[in-house]
Formats: structure tokens, C-alpha cells, sequence
């Protein structure tokens, strides 16, 4: 107690440390009500987050609207303002802000408890010390990261398939999926879910840009049939110093029955074709080492994925493949004629697991 009879404030005088250490025992929201307790408490140092949500609100989409992602790319520059209006920050209800500079791990897990329906939450990160983001995404909300110079490691874990099958992905969204991405170029190892990459691919297709990776050496694919599995050699080449590289395709049966539900039939051409880059990347030329294909579906495509790699990998140390034995296609591609494909390197061991 003070001379004047008022309480002392003992609280607002503890260190830096101690309030960080305090307030990582709280919840998100219960760490930013402290705020208005004192200005004492508005620039803690916080190493660690963890954001959980189970998320109800969120808006409907209007029954008839046009489906972007499901045009043909001939058709992408004459549908380029269809839907500029329809997820502007006017329909977002919950626009959550997280600023700590002093921020090292971050990982928001955001579930949706009903997929026919998208999020109205937009969350802006600015962690210009971040080293760990994780994001697991379900309910396809808006993430705006300010460039994080120094990220280690960044996963962004999302499963959109049920908005790509029903046709209820607008181009503004699959772009923000693209600004995300500029917001993490930095990091040294990157994991991106098959969903994730599929919007990523619908926005590349719709002429936005791809950001190159500086320091990215660890770059784990997921591959949601035809939207990702043509994205995927884009990234070798704005991966300069990549050496490991893991593609892993999504479950084939799922996939048909998805199909199966809305009347649409698996386009196998769509989904194997290979079109190699137009010069060979530079990280096959120079750095990259290994390389993991998991669950492949034994298509023509694939194989010649799995060629290209092994005639311009000049630093490759092995290459594992592993296939989907459950595919319709399990009988179409020889082992040993991929073990006689010739290689760029001559240490480079090629095995099946």
C-alpha cells in the first residue's frame, strides 16, 4: 500500500520476460484484453502463440454464383473483376490482428463446422521475428502476413476440397492465397497441403505471379489432382537453392467419390500430363539432393516427371517413389524400366518404399 492509501501497481513493474511468460499461459483473446489495463502491458515479450478456434460464424454464398476456378485458362482474362466485390473487407465480421514483435512461433488451427460455407474472419500478422508459422485453415479465411525476413519454417495445412468440388471458390480468394504465400517467401522449409496448392495453381493460372524462394531448401508438395500437379515444376524454378523435395499426391478413390457425388468423371490426361519447365531449374542443375514421390497413381505422366528429374539432377543423391497400390492404374508402369532411366548424377539411388 502507498503513503497515499492507493494500491500499489506491483504488477506493471515485473520485466519484460515475466509478463511474456504470463501471458503465455493465456488465451489469445484473454492475452490482448490485458492490453487495456495498462500500456505497461501492450509490448510484452511473447515467444510463443497458439490460436485454436471452432468457428460458426460465416457467411452464406449466394446459390448462384459464377465459379471461377472452374473456368477454362482461355477464359481467365475475361473474368479477371467477375468477383473483386464479393469477399472485400465489407463482409468481414472479425478482422483479428496479431502484432508481436517479439514472436517466434505462431500456429493458428481455425475448424469450420460447416463446409458449404466460408469464413468472414480475416487475420493480419505482423511477426517481423517469426521463425515457425503454422496455419491449419478449414474454414478458408483470409490471412494478410506482412514478410516475415527471417522464417525457419512455415506449414500451411488446409482442406478446401469441399469448396473446389462444389464451384464455390472466388478468384479474390485463390489471389489471397498468392498473397499469403509472398507473406512467407523467406522461409527455409516450406509444407503446403494439397488443397493449398490447388488454389495456389488456380492463382497462378489466373496470371498472378508466383514469388521466387530465396532461402527455401526443404519444399514438401501436396498434389490435388490437375490444379497442383501442373503448379509444382513452377516452384523448382523460383526454388533456386532447393534440396530436398517431397511430392505427395492426394487419395485417388476419395477424389472419384468426391467426383462421384457431383456427376463429374477424373480427367486422367488433366490430372498426369507433364510439361516440363521451359530450362531446366536451376536447383536441379546445382543443388537439389532428394527427392520423395509419395502415393504416385502409376500414370504416364508421373513417369515422366520421375525421368525429367533423373536426366537433370545433376546433385541428386537419391530419389524414393512410392505408389498408390489401390489406383485403378496399378499395373501400367514397369520398376525396372524407371530403374534404366538414364541419370544426371552418377551417386543417385533410386528406391521404392
Amino acid at each position: 500500500m502507498s503513503n497515499g492509501g492507493e494500491q500499489e501497481d506491483f504488477i506493471s513493474k515485473l520485466p519484460d520476460d515475466v509478463v511474456g511468460h504470463i501471458l503465455s499461459y493465456l488465451t489469445t483473446l484473454e492475452a490482448v484484453q490485458t492490453r487495456v489495463l495498462s500500456r505497461r502491458w501492450r509490448c510484452p515479450v511473447l515467444e510463443e502463440l497458439l490460436l485454436c478456434g471452432d468457428f460458426e460464424h460465416s457467411y452464406d454464398r449466394d446459390e448462384d454464383e459464377d465459379d471461377d476456378t472452374n473456368d477454362d485458362d482461355d477464359d481467365d482474362d475475361n473474368n479477371d473483376d467477375d468477383h473483386n466485390n464479393n469477399n472485400n473487407d465489407d463482409e468481414v465480421n472479425h478482422i483479428i490482428t496479431i502484432s508481436i514483435p517479439t514472436l517466434k512461433r505462431l500456429k493458428i488451427n481455425l475448424i469450420g463446422r460447416d463446409y458449404l460455407y466460408t469464413s468472414d474472419y480475416k487475420f493480419i500478422i505482423q511477426t517481423p521475428n517469426l521463425e515457425y508459422l503454422t496455419i491449419h485453415d478449414d474454414i478458408f479465411a483470409h490471412f494478410v502476413i506482412n514478410e516475415i525476413p527471417f522464417l525457419l519454417e512455415a506449414k500451411m495445412i488446409n482442406d478446401y476440397s469441399i469448396f473446389f468440388e462444389h464451384g464455390r471458390v472466388t478468384e479474390i480468394e485463390v489471389h489471397q492465397e498468392m498473397e499469403m504465400l509472398q507473406g512467407i517467401k523467406n522461409a527455409e522449409a516450406l509444407t503446403l497441403s494439397d488443397c493449398t496448392t490447388a488454389a495456389l495453381a488456380r492463382s497462378y493460372a489466373l496470371r498472378h505471379d508466383l514469388p521466387t524462394f530465396p532461402f527455401l531448401k526443404r519444399l514438401e508438395f501436396g498434389i490435388y489432382h490437375e490444379r497442383s500437379w501442373k503448379l509444382w515444376p513452377h516452384f523448382l524454378t523460383n526454388s533456386l537453392i532447393l534440396e530436398c523435395l517431397v511430392l505427395e499426391r492426394g487419395n485417388m478413390e476419395l477424389l472419384i467419390e468426391e467426383l462421384d457425388e457431383l456427376d463429374r468423371e477424373l480427367d486422367v490426361d488433366a490430372v498426369s500430363g507433364w510439361n516440363p519447365p521451359e530450362s531446366v531449374p536451376y536447383c536441379l542443375l546445382q543443388h537439389l539432393k532428394e527427392i520423395r514421390m509419395r502415393y504416385l497413381w502409376r500414370l504416364p505422366g508421373e513417369v515422366q516427371a520421375v525421368q525429367y528429374l533423373l536426366e537433370n539432377g545433376h546433385f541428386l543423391e537419391k530419389i524414393c517413389i512410392n505408389f498408390d497400390d489401390q489406383t485403378a492404374f496399378a499395373q501400367q508402369v514397369d520398376k525396372d524400366m524407371i530403374l534404366n532411366f538414364p541419370r544426371a548424377s552418377d551417386n543417385c539411388v533410386i528406391e521404392f518404399v
